[in-house]
């Protein structure tokens, strides 16, 4: 094969790898746990202050906020990751 042909074919696929539309992915957001309260080792509630030897705990950490929408056909969705749950167990599925 020609060169010319080995580098543009090397170039097409290349570009390809480097398409703009990979970079538009969405990643998914974590939610908060909604963790208020930082513990120390024993167990008893701590104020939250940055220079806790505690800081990194869930509470001393603000994530994104819970965000659920009502689907209205029996399910619900987590708009942080798009995860969908059902409203209610089927209690009666086995009867």
């Amino acid at each position: 094969m020609s060169l010319v042909f080995n580098v543009s074919l090397f170039l097409v696929f290349m570009f390809t790898l480097l398409n703009p539309v990979y970079a538009q992915i969405e990643t998914q957001k974590l939610p908060d746990t909604g963790q208020s309260v930082q513990y120390d080792v024993k167990g008893k509630p701590l104020s939250i202050s940055n220079s806790s030897l505690y800081t990194g705990q869930d509470a001393s950490i603000e994530g994104n906020s819970l965000s659920y929408k009502d689907n209205e056909g029996g399910t619900v969705t987590d708009l942080n990751t798009g995860l969908m749950w059902q409203k209610s167990h089927d209690t009666t599925k086995g009867i």
